[in-house]
């Protein structure tokens, strides 16, 4: 069974409950995550003050939320909330070691396509994660010019200050960084070359407006709810300075509400003005008021509490900066001073139609805030799609297993792919397998599909490539490796390629091999690997990448390193020994006092997998490796595991005496036979000369291959969504599809669609 992708979470701050402005973004974010079929695990390093004191009870809904919840528990005596050092926060400066110990245990243990960070301060976490890996930075805030922020307040530096550079070294950690608002992503692009996404926030889901909550109160109700924050309580006592004398001077027919830990701030003595502390439930708090008033002079990141009063169907009165973010539709969403709210509110009081008006209108800017808000997480969700490509290998062989030449090949091949990105195994069974002894335990990412007898009637390769193709597609996939050795592998290739998956062929399976070399109508030469042209339709086009026959020496054949070289020499034959190489060969070794061992080949089927069988049961390291097969991949395995074991190897075509060859002097020596061949394989070999060991190397073709693959999992990441043409759009689905790049607005009546559209014009 394949798993869902896997996404991991670090935050300091918790998802649960959704009662301040940080966690609500925090599970704005995670949840829409959650809903694109990523597996969550998330990791709370706790610096909110209850978590600090205690394990509150909403940790059992985070467990219910997420597929795993973890706390990292801080350093005794670490202080999250210290004072910068200096005159500024460096950018780690509240890192905490013990974070980044949790991170390299974690890595090494799992896998992760996507890895979202919350706040600049711990995106030293990206460091601890590989390359294959895309790094989301949620940035909340910006944290450059806050401490001259807090200075205009009047208040003390808090919380996190950092200058520009400093912020900019985290934004170079992440492959995308998420704003909170347009404004701030301006900046941020000024700053970094890294893809910055705006992403508002708006709840996920429109609020029903609740049922007016029966207080005897007939006047405007106002309200503010917000946490106990010094941005909070400055912008709130500038407001109430103002809005104080307003009400005693004018009398109107208004009570201000104001809820949240931010009372715990405040000292008021007006009969109009009530101080509620935190509310247990938020519809409650709503349903006692008309309007909310978001009083923000000086501030950073978007106003959590105006998009949940938005939600709630209610009006909002505010200044220009707290709603920046949010489609201004009313002359009050966006007034100039604290003084000209207080007023507005006092209009809104003895002016039941104009409160109307602004209820409608604020009403209107929230479904334009959840279109954009929807449109900038589907752009998230294409983004983050580009930068998770897979690769897929479909085969026959049960390769975990390491049991034979193929399986060492391909699970060496499938761990060069797991280098660059997520590798998904589709193993096709076949009727009749040896299933005994598979152990799928070491796979977690492979998917089993039986394949009807080949033999029946039912068999129908185009049938088995249409569901290949369906779960191809369901998967993202943009590479596909094919080894399948089966007399209609070269079919099942030809209809991968013509619905577009431009499949790397393994040559080294006949079937596959006769099928490259029947499209190109001439030899695909002695290539390990055939890749094929995406833009090439059916097997006409392509491009041949020969590799060694493996990366590394198995581990089965490790002894060939660790024990010194015999003084016996090694021969792969070709079976029957026609040109009587063997006879020659040995006569020459007894005249040289050595032992020669005749590894003959197994005929014209299974050559390779009977040689490397042979091979493994021979632990004395041979001084000399001769490969007289006539089969070219017998030579090029030869070749290879000389290369890889540091030992002499030379390939010896039966035919090919009489040999001329010139010596390290230029000198022309000609030799009649190979036993005359051999006392001069031997004087070179002794010499350890580079003529003995051929021009092999252990990393031939291999580099090419990771290469060519490197560069085509990467290339949809070039082509960044709103800059494809529209019929080249990727749903998130995987299939193409002409308009997917539109935004989807949420569901709304025509006329409602139409107002949205002259609003928004």
């Amino acid at each position: 069974m394949i798993p869902p992708p896997r996404a991991l979470i670090l935050s300091p701050s918790a998802s649960h409950p959704q009662d301040y402005g940080n966690r609500n973004r925090v599970w704005q974010v995670t949840n829409f995550i959650k809903s694109l079929g990523y597996s969550i695990d998330f990791l709370l390093y706790p610096v909110e003050a209850e978590w600090n004191e205690y394990i509150p009870p909403e940790a059992k809904d985070m467990q219910a939320a997420w597929d795993s919840f973890s706390v990292i528990p801080p350093s005794p005596g670490y202080k999250f909330h210290s004072r910068a050092r200096g005159e500024y926060h460096e950018i780690d400066e509240w890192w905490d070691e013990e974070i980044g110990n949790y991170l390299r245990w974690l890595f090494t243990r799992r896998a992760y396509d996507l890895f979202i960070v919350n706040y600049t301060f711990l995106s030293k976490a990206f460091t601890f994660a590989p390359s294959t890996t895309t790094k989301i930075l949620e940035t909340h805030d910006l944290f450059t010019g806050r401490k001259e922020l807090l200075a205009k307040l009047g208040v003390e530096p808090e919380f996190f200050y950092t200058t520009e550079e400093r912020e900019r070294t985290a934004l170079e950690r992440a492959d995308i960084v998420i704003a909170i608002k347009d404004s701030e992503a301006e900046i941020l692009r000024t700053w970094t070359e890294k893809e910055v996404i705006s992403i508002p926030f708006y709840p996920e889901t429109g609020k029903k407006p609740p049922t007016p909550t029966a207080t005897g109160f007939e006047g405007l109700s106002i309200g503010f709810i917000g946490a106990g924050n010094s941005i909070n309580s400055a912008n709130l006592q500038a407001f109430l300075r103002v809005f104080d004398p307003q009400v005693r001077l004018y009398c109107p027919p208004l009570r201000l509400l104001i809820a949240g830990n931010v009372c715990q701030r405040l000292q008021v003595d007006n009969p109009a003005i009530s101080l509620l502390g935190r509310v247990p439930n938020l519809a409650d708090f709503y349903s006692q008021v008309d309007v909310i008033v978001a009083p923000m002079e000086l501030s950073t990141g978007i106003k959590i509490k105006v998009g949940e009063a938005l939600a709630f169907g209610k009006g909002v009165v505010s200044t220009a900066n707290g709603y920046d973010g949010f489609p201004v539709l009313d002359s009050m969403h966006a007034l100039r001073s604290v003084s000209e709210v207080s007023q507005a509110l006092i209009q809104l009081a003895f002016n039941p139609q104009r409160l109307a008006r602004l209820i409608e209108q604020s009403q209107l800017s929230a479904r334009l805030a959840q279109r954009a808000t929807s449109t900038a997480l589907q752009d998230l969700a294409a983004k983050v799609r580009f930068r998770s490509p897979r690769i897929v290998m479909i085969t026959d062989c049960p390769f975990w297993a390491r049991s034979g030449f193929r399986a060492a090949r391909l699970a060496q091949w499938a761990q060069l792919c797991g280098f660059l990105t997520r590798t998904i195994n589709l193993y096709l069974t076949l009727p009749g397998a040896n299933r005994a002894g598979e152990n799928f335990n070491p796979l977690p990412d492979m998917l089993q599909i039986e394949v009807a007898d080949p033999k029946s009637a039912t068999f129908d390769p185009v049938q088995l490539t249409e569901r290949l193709d369906a779960e191809l597609r369901s998967l993202g996939v943009t590479q596909v490796m094919l080894s399948v050795d089966q007399p209609w592998a070269g079919e099942l290739a030809s209809e991968l390629t013509a619905r577009g998956h431009a499949p790397v062929l393994d040559l080294w399976c006949p079937a596959l091999r006769t099928a490259a070399r029947n499209a190109r109508g001439s030899s695909c030469g002695q290539a390990d690997f055939w890749i094929v042209d995406k833009a090439g339709g059916m097997l006409s086009k392509g491009e041949l990448a020969e590799a060694t026959a493996l990366r590394y020496l198995p581990a089965d054949l490790e002894l060939w390193k660790k024990n010194p070289r015999s003084e016996r020499l090694l021969l792969v034959s070709t079976s029957g020994d026609p040109y009587g190489i063997e006879a020659e060969l040995s006569a020459a070794a007894a005249d040289q006092g050595l032992t020669l061992t005749v590894l003959p080949d197994a005929g014209p089927t299974d050559r390779a997998e009977a040689m490397f069988a042979a091979l493994r049961r021979e632990t004395d390291t041979p001084g000399l490796l001769l490969a007289a097969s006539t089969d070219a991949r017998i030579q090029k395995l030869c070749q290879t595991l000389g290369a890889l074991a540091e030992v002499p190897v030379v390939a010896l075509k039966p035919h090919m005496f009489p040999l001329a060859v010139a010596d390290g002097g230029g000198k022309i020596m000609v030799f009649q036979s190979s036993r005359e061949f051999l006392p001069e394989l031997l004087r070179h070999s002794a010499d350890r000369d580079p003529f003995c060991f051929s021009s092999h190397n252990a990393d031939t073709g291999w580099s090419r291959v990771w290469k060519i693959i490197e560069r085509r999992v990467q290339a949809p990441q070039l082509v960044m969504l709103g800059e494809q043409r529209e019929a080249d759009a990727v749903t998130l689905g995987g299939q193409r599809d002409r308009g997917a790049a539109r935004a989807v607005s949420p569901p709304a009546t025509q006329a409602g669609d139409a107002m949205l559209d002259r609003a928004h014009a």
